[in-house]
Order: C-alpha cells, then sequence, then structure tokens
C-alpha cells in the first residue's frame, strides 16, 4: 500500500493506520527531493483463516510410515489369524486437493509383519506365527479445521485392499469402509507433518483393524510465502522525476 508522500521535511514522522491500531515510525525524508512512502500491515485475518493451513496451497503429495493391524482374518481361512496391536509396518503415499475448509485424499499404502494363529480347529501345519502383507488403496474426504499452522480434519474412508498370508491365505481384493481423524502442522509454507488415525471395516467376514500413519508433506502456498515475505512497516524510495 502508499501511505503517502512527505516533501521539504527530513526525519519526517509516517504513520500506516488500521481500524484498530495506529503505528507510528520515523522515516528519513530528503529535504529537496522528498520520497514515497509506502508500508505493509500485518495481517488482520482471524486465525482460522491465515497462515499456511487457513490459506492452503490446494495440491498436497504426502509420504509417510503406515502402521497397522488388520483385525482378526477370517475369510478363506483354515483357521483364524490376528495380529497383535499394530504389528504390520509399510510405506504410504497420499495425493490430496486441499480448501480451507474442506479436503479430498487418495492414500496408497503396504505394509508387512507378523501375524499369530488364534484358533486350533484343525490338524492343518499352519505357521504359527505367519507373515502377513497389506496393500490398500483409498480415499477419504472431510471438513477441515485450520488454526494458522495447525488444521484438524477428520470424515469417512472408502477403498480397496487386499491382505495375504503366507501359506496360509492367498487374499483377494475386498471393500472397505471407515473413517479417519487427521492432525496437520506447517511451520513453514510449503513443508508440513501429519498425523492420521484410521478405523476401516472390510465388505468380507475379516474384522475391523486399525491403522495410523505418520509422515511429510509437500504443499505449495505463494500466497504464504508472499505473506511471510513482506516487512511490516513504511519503507522510504526517492520518486520517479
Amino acid at each position: 500500500m502508499t501511505a503517502g508522500r512527505e516533501d521539504g521535511t527530513a526525519g519526517a514522522l509516517g504513520r500506516l493506520r488500521t481500524s484498530h491500531v495506529d503505528r507510528e515510525q520515523a522515516v528519513d525524508v530528503d529535504p529537496v527531493k522528498g520520497a514515497d512512502l509506502t508500508g505493509a500491515l500485518e495481517s488482520s485475518r482471524f486465525i482460522l483463516v491465515r497462515g499456511p493451513l487457513g490459506s492452503p496451497g490446494g495440491r498436497r503429495v504426502a509420504l509417510g510410515l503406515w502402521v497397522a493391524g488388520v483385525g482378526s482374518l477370517k475369510q478363506n481361512m483354515p483357521e483364524t489369524y490376528d495380529t497383535t496391536g499394530l504389528a504390520m509396518t509399510g510405506a504410504a503415499l497420499d495425493l490430496g486437493l486441499n480448501g480451507r475448509w474442506f479436503g479430498v485424499y487418495i492414500n496408497g499404502a503396504y505394509a508387512s509383519g507378523s501375524i499369530h494363529r488364534e484358533s486350533f480347529n484343525t490338524n492343518y501345519a499352519l505357521p504359527n506365527p505367519g507373515h502377513v502383507t497389506a496393500e490398500m488403496a483409498a480415499m477419504r474426504f472431510g471438513p477441515r479445521f485450520p488454526f494458522n499452522a495447525v488444521s484438524l480434519g477428520f470424515g469417512p474412508t472408502m477403498g480397496i485392499e487386499e491382505v495375504n498370508v503366507d501359506r496360509v491365505r492367498t487374499g483377494k481384493p475386498a471393500g472397505i469402509f471407515g473413517g479417519y481423524f487427521e492432525v496437520e502442522i506447517a511451520p513453514l509454507c510449503d513443508w508440513g507433518l501429519f498425523a492420521l488415525a484410521n478405523a476401516n471395516k472390510p465388505t468380507d467376514d475379516d474384522q475391523v483393524y486399525f491403522g495410523a500413519q505418520f509422515g511429510v508433506f509437500f504443499e505449495p502456498n505463494s500466497r504464504c510465502r508472499t505473506e511471510r515475505s513482506t516487512p511490516y512497516g513504511l519503507l522510504t524510495g526517492v520518486p520517479p522525476p
């Protein structure tokens, strides 16, 4: 913004005025040539709509660690198998479109780990513990609530998964439905950290399972970079001839 022009007095006192606060700053003005006074004001937008997550960049890519359990596996199983806690670990890739109040994301993940045998109703020579792998592709969407450099989001999840247990089950794709809760932290304009917790129920006889993702996201945000690079206060410059 241009605050005005001062002529004829060195060391003039410039003032930037807002509807709430007056700010004064001494500036040096050439007594003969004068000077243009320009200035920038700190953002007075409410905390929910400012900062890197209050004005998101719109496009997000994230890479993270996926830890999960698979619940009790019963579909096409001669015996029941289950994981102990979040016994599987792997990687997840996340692509998303972020608005200020809403987000849509596509997530792909792969993990492997150990699984133990729960039932002993047959004489099959089955491994205990066994090795389990899981592949998942899902979409999630829902509202998000930004607080400057932090945002909270939640909503439904839907997609497909395939869970295999070595020497026990060659899995087939099954649908999944569930929900998620996510926290994002963005101390920088383009980079941030996320933590995501979710619960999903397969459409077959397998039981509900829980998982979590932790990682880093990249979200180009030119508006945030512009706001943070703007010098607050008054500046002087020699006016054009």
